[in-house]
């Protein structure tokens, strides 16, 4: 199920990461490291030299991971060196990985973004506008006739969907988000796909909202670009 996870953030050939599978196929990292309990799950993108991917499994593989982890691995800075000694790094994230893997619960009225009703979004969340074709199942708290959380599928394989999240500011702290990610997850189980929510360790909300809705975290990711 991990691996299928993986796989599903990517557009891959021959192995390497081309892009992230998405409908804008947005560039893909380096490298991305999948931490689990059963060992490190990694691509690379195919402009890697192999060198520097052998070192990156040997450091990898020399890293220990437990489901109750609270932070970054610890040998982030030997991976971090030995990236940058090929070309200067851009950007370095880290975060868990959870999954549902018990019945979803929802936990209050939403509804699912489509053609129609999609101006919902607009003056809230006009960034997802041009998503919300391609992002399904696409869930929504709305109020007073506007969207103020939704949740999406925005990576996603017949076996796995992955969510994006947001809250609008206005509106957080109030539980909405627990609401739509309630209902996404058990629309996602409904069409036969294990649901998916990662977040960066930083974001201490975002992992209270997995922690509270049950799931299970079951994974934590690094990539380097």
């Amino acid at each position: 199920m991990l691996a299928q996870r993986l796989d599903a953030l990517y557009e891959t050939s021959e192995g390497h990461m081309v892009c992230t599978n998405e409908w804008d196929r947005r560039p893909a990292p380096r490298f991305h490291l999948m931490q689990t309990a059963d060992g490190p799950l990694i691509r690379f993108r195919r402009d890697v030299p192999a060198d520097l991917a052998r070192r990156t499994k040997d450091i990898a593989a020399s890293l220990t991971w437990a489901p109750d982890v609270q932070g970054p691995p610890a040998g982030l800075d030997r991976l971090v060196e030995a990236w940058a000694a090929q070309a200067p790094v851009r950007a370095v994230w880290s975060g868990p990985a959870f999954a549902m893997l018990h019945p979803a619960r929802r936990l209050g009225p939403t509804l699912e973004i489509n053609a129609d009703n999609v101006g919902l979004l607009r003056g809230s969340f006009d960034d997802w506008l041009d998503d919300a074709p391609h992002r399904r199942p696409f869930i929504a708290v709305a109020h007073d006739a506007k969207a103020v959380s939704i949740c999406a599928s925005v990576r996603m394989s017949p076996a796995v969907h992955c969510a994006g999240v947001e809250t609008h500011p206005d509106h957080r702290q109030r539980g909405h988000a627990l609401v739509a990610v309630s209902a996404w997850a058990h629309a996602v189980q409904a069409l036969g796909a294990t649901p998916f929510y990662s977040t960066s360790w930083e974001n201490a909300g975002s992992r209270r909202v997995a922690a509270r809705l049950g799931f299970q975290m079951v994974a934590s990711d690094l990539h380097i670009d």
